[in-house]
This record gives C-alpha cells, sequence and structure tokens, in this order.
C-alpha cells in the first residue's frame, strides 16, 4: 500500500463542489422539491456530488444521532442547499443557521408564495442565512413544480458563487491526517478501500494509521458513509467496497495516480487470498472475483 501514500502519489478533482441537499419527500402523490431537483440532476453527469442524509446516515456504525451526523455533513460539504418545503427542512434551516462555519455556506430555496409570508422561519433563519452566506439571496421558485430552468439556475448559483479549482489537488502526505484537506481525506480513505478491494471501517483505520497520526476510527466511518451516500462505495454487512470494476477510472474524487494501481490491487489480492481473509470470501462469493 506504500506506493499511494508517498509524496504526490495521487490527484484529486475539486471542480465538483460536494452538496449537502436537504428537503421533504412525496407527500400524498406531490413530488418534493428537493426530489424534482435531484432528478433533473440525474439526467446527465451532474456538475455538482449532491450527498443525502438518508443515503449516508444509515451506514453509520457508530454516531447514531442524526442531528450529529447532518452537522458532520454540512461541515464536509462546499454547500448546503436546503429545500424549505418539510417540517424537517424548516428544522435544519434552523439547525444551520446556527453554525457559524456551515450558514457561511448556505443556499436557500423557497416558493415565492411561502417567502412571502410573516413566519418565524422567514423572519429569523433564513434572514439570517441570506445576511451571512456567500450566496447573499434566497433562490426562488414560483410554485410546486421546479423545472428544467429552475434546476440549472440552481447549480450555476452554486458554481458561480463557490470557489473555482481548475487544478487538481495533489497529495503531499502530512504527519498528521487531520492536516489534511477534507476532501483529500476523502480520497485517502476511498484509496485504502479500492486498493484493499474491501475493507471494513476499523481496518481501514488500522492502516491509515501505519502512515499517519491522528486518525480516528469515528471520522473513518463517518467518511465512509458519505462516500457510500455519494455512490463512490458500496457496503455489504461491515465490508465498504469499490463498485467500479474498473477502480479508479472515471472516479468521482481521484483524477489520477502517479503509481500502478493494478499491480499494488494484484498484491493485495494475493495477499488477501493466501490469508482467505473475510474479504476473499467476500469477493469469491459475492462479487465472483477468482480468489
Amino acid at each position: 500500500m506504500s506506493p499511494a501514500f508517498k509524496k504526490q502519489a495521487f490527484r484529486v478533482d475539486r471542480r465538483r463542489p460536494l452538496t449537502f441537499v436537504c428537503g421533504g419527500n412525496n407527500q400524498n402523490g406531490v413530488p418534493a422539491l428537493r426530489l424534482q431537483f435531484l432528478a433533473h440532476l440525474a439526467r446527465s453527469t451532474p456538475p455538482i456530488l449532491a450527498v443525502l442524509a438518508e443515503r449516508a446516515f444509515p451506514h453509520q456504525l457508530i454516531e447514531r444521532n442524526l442531528q450529529r451526523f447532518e452537522e458532520f455533513l454540512a461541515s464536509a460539504a462546499n454547500c448546503v442547499l436546503i429545500f424549505v418545503e418539510s417540517p424537517g427542512s424548516f428544522a435544519e434551516t434552523g439547525l444551520f443557521a446556527a453554525l457559524p462555519k456551515v450558514i457561511r455556506k448556505t443556499l436557500v430555496v423557497n416558493t415565492r408564495g411561502e417567502s412571502c409570508e410573516n413566519s418565524f422561519l422567514n423572519l429569523g433563519p433564513i434572514k439570517l442565512i441570506r445576511k451571512e452566506s456567500v450566496f447573499d439571496n434566497v433562490f426562488y421558485l414560483e410554485g410546486q413544480i421546479l423545472t428544467p430552468q429552475d434546476a440549472q439556475g440552481i447549480v450555476d448559483t452554486i458554481l458561480s458563487t463557490l470557489p473555482k479549482f481548475e487544478n487538481a489537488l495533489v497529495f503531499h502526505p502530512p504527519e498528521k491526517f487531520t492536516e489534511l484537506e477534507l476532501r483529500l481525506q476523502l480520497a485517502c480513505v476511498h484509496m485504502t478501500v479500492t486498493l484493499l478491494w474491501a475493507a471494513s471501517a476499523s481496518h481501514v483505520t488500522l492502516l491509515l494509521r501505519q502512515y499517519f497520526r491522528a486518525v480516528e476510527n469515528e471520522t473513518i466511518e463517518r467518511f465512509l458513509s458519505l462516500l457510500k451516500g455519494i455512490d463512490a462505495l458500496g457496503r455489504q454487512d461491515e465490508l465498504y467496497f469499490n463498485p467500479n470494476a474498473e477502480a479508479l477510472k472515471n472516479d468521482l474524487l481521484i483524477s489520477a495516480t502517479d503509481f500502478s494501481v493494478d499491480e499494488v490491487k494484484a498484491q493485495t489480492l494475493g495477499w488477501q487470498a493466501k490469508n482467505n481473509s473475510q474479504v476473499a470470501v467476500f469477493l469469491r462469493e459475492q462479487r465472483g472475483i477468482d480468489v
């Protein structure tokens, strides 16, 4: 595994902002604005990486408090996008308005009808977000139908407001894992799982501790959940794995490597086979890989 963590071993694409998307769910046949937005994104390669709490949170084995986990997602994201349309999203709006590091990157989407109400939500949290956020206004919708133009307008607002990074982020090994930028921390976790073929949270933690100080199991568990939430990883029981058959080609995070991924994977597969590990059994029985 050492080739993966030497100087300039890999590069991370950061052109697509990690966006924590909050809002409602479909009710009584009425499609939620948030889900309409995600459906528009899915029609082509999304220019943002969308993560939903309900897709990531079930994979938490340590932190079982949803509020704390949402605070983690919000702090990890480049943008927090809130569709104000349900009791849950009302609570999230209030929560994120009270977090100084999160309010700065929060974008509120609201209907014009709702925005005219003299409610606590409009006169309190939303007003505060408008004042403090880099997104200095609310994105307004005319009604409960989100058009392709609306979806593109939201994406354009995010991309035009956040910093633009044309160059990839290059990995340089620090002494402490926490000294890495967050996207590089995510990439290290993703890289570890990919090169091992599959791994549990505790195994990823132990391996990363061979190369860095200050690697906490709770942090790794949260990163694995986030990676599962954006479909960069899959999960079977306690094992996480990269579902991409071509490993890091066309990867959501890692744009280039300065070592042979296939060579390292061949070595780790040989070790898994020799030791007839839990991963070897999983690869044979669940992934159809000849181990």
